[in-house]
């Protein structure tokens, strides 16, 4: 019961105009086996909801060798793979239908109470949950993802009634679409993403305007930074880094 293994086929609304499974795609396919798996180790978000509490995402990682295309299908294998004080992770790895594996991906999740919007520290029953042990821990990233000097590149966006959750905020998903769209067509277009690596930081709610920054990293797009900020509050939402090939 530690670890689950959970497939997925790509459906068109998945893809790109390349036909390759997308980004929120593959993020959505990692949440939803998480939340599979959280239901028998009662620790789902359902189980903390009766106790005021919720599962909020506070970094997602992911490598891809490569991007699944239409029709393909997806195997996800994921586990528990620790708690401290302020986090919980969970590791994830990715195989095609041969059985290869093509990915790998790594969450950190945060618990806020449901009163005051604020983290707490996890509660016993989960701090409690057993870990497994028989597939060895992907490494932690602990790099702070940095600042960009200057973004040239800018979207905005209105936070609609599909970009709320379940915690009655705007989802991780809808964030991490933002945060590419600001990458100029021209790189969407001839570039293959293969890593993103975002930092959720704050709340954003129905109606907000959001702001997309995005800057050329390394001078030839081989990766980017990018930046998400709420116009109406004034907060820095996420902090983000693209790969592309």
């Amino acid at each position: 019961m530690l670890i689950h293994t959970e497939s997925f086929t790509v459906r068109g609304n998945e893809t790109g105009p390349d036909l390759k499974l997308s980004l929120p795609a593959l993020a959505s396919y990692i949440q939803e086996a998480a939340w599979t798996h959280s239901i028998p180790l009662g620790v789902s978000i359902y189980d903390l909801q009766k106790k005021e509490m919720t599962w909020v995402l506070s970094r997602l990682s992911i490598e891809m060798d490569r991007r699944l295309s239409h029709h393909e299908s997806l195997k996800i294998v994921t586990w528990p793979a620790g708690v401290n004080r302020h986090y919980v992770f969970r590791d994830y790895l990715f195989e095609d239908e041969s059985g290869k594996r093509i990915g790998k991906a790594k969450t950190v999740w945060a618990i806020i109470d449901l009163k005051s919007r604020k983290p707490i520290q996890p509660p016993s029953f989960v701090t409690e949950m057993p870990i497994q042990k028989e597939i060895p821990l992907l490494p932690v990233n602990t790099e702070w993802i940095p600042k960009a000097d200057h973004y040239p590149y800018r979207k905005r966006f209105t936070a609609g009634w599909h970009d709320i959750d379940i915690n009655r905020h705007v989802n991780n998903l809808s964030y991490t679409r933002w945060a590419i769209e600001s990458t100029p067509l021209e790189v969407l277009k001839t570039r293959d993403i293969r890593g993103f690596d975002i930092i959720f930081k704050a709340e954003s709610n129905y109606g907000d305007q959001i702001e997309s920054l995005t800057q050329n990293e390394d001078g030839s797009w081989g990766s980017a930074l990018h930046q998400l900020k709420c116009e109406n509050t004034g907060k820095e939402l996420v902090l983000a880094r693209s790969v592309w090939r």
